[in-house]
């Protein structure tokens, strides 16, 4: 585990550079050990969640969207807290964050299973998932992007999207990373994504935009057909 040195040394700049609304939980996460990968998703090592997201040494790390969709197709979108960091207060997919350097969620083996345990462990400290099962994962595909939060954050992943079918169970919001969720059809997302009163983060709008999301939505009964797990992405 990363020690707290990384953010020491950064709580004078955080404490001029927060927002009044951040938690200090929220700050705490930022000791998180991270995973440090080139492009070709090769693991180069460890890496505090501060150091690669500060705008100065914002480095590619190891992350992962999880889009769950309902028995009726409705994908499950949330609200991000205002406690939260970066990119607090936008709308976005169901779940996003990262898998933590450790053996569990470092595993690539039997189809990613590290990035799929990590997908559950946020499933349910988020929204309060606890009925999961990791088959239920489908990862789709991976995909490199970099997003600017402001002038003191940013993102660079290598992103894997996760698609959960048919989910049915209920879901208990944690307020410090979730203040709203709700499930849509595909017309309801597009009347929000065009009105001005709905901010959403920039790697959901990329898979919005590029229609990676189109494409999982209409095949949910036929994932594995569109599973794309060779190649690896860039989303611009």
């Amino acid at each position: 585990m990363i020690t707290s040195s990384p953010l020491q040394k950064l709580m004078p700049v955080l404490a001029r550079s927060l927002k009044p609304s951040v938690s200090a939980t929220q700050i705490e996460y930022l000791n998180e050990p991270c995973i440090k990968v080139n492009e070709n998703d090769e693991i180069l090592g460890e890496i505090s969640k501060v150091d690669c997201h500060k705008s100065d040494t914002v480095t590619l790390h190891r992350a992962f969207s999880v889009f769950i969709f309902n028995p009726e197709k409705k994908l499950l979108l949330q609200k991000r807290a205002a406690s939260k960091i970066t990119f607090p207060n936008l709308w976005t997919n169901s779940c996003c964050s990262h898998p933590l350097y450790n053996d569990q969620e470092s595993d690539q083996s039997k189809e990613f299973i590290g990035v799929r345990r990590a997908a559950r462990r946020k499933v349910e400290h988020e929204l309060g998932i606890k009925e999961l099962g990791l088959e239920t994962m489908n990862v789709m595909g991976r995909f490199i992007y970099q997003a600017s939060s402001d002038d003191l954050w940013a993102e660079h992943e290598l992103d894997y999207a996760v698609v959960v079918p048919n989910f049915s169970g209920s879901l208990v919001l944690n307020p410090d990373e979730v203040s709203d969720t709700r499930f849509v059809d595909q017309k309801e997302l597009d009347d929000m994504i065009h009105k001005e009163n709905f901010l959403f983060s920039p790697w959901f709008t990329l898979f919005y935009k590029h229609k990676w999301l189109h494409q999982w939505w209409n095949n949910l009964g036929s994932l594995q057909t569109y599973k794309e797990l060779e190649k690896i992405h860039h989303l611009t």
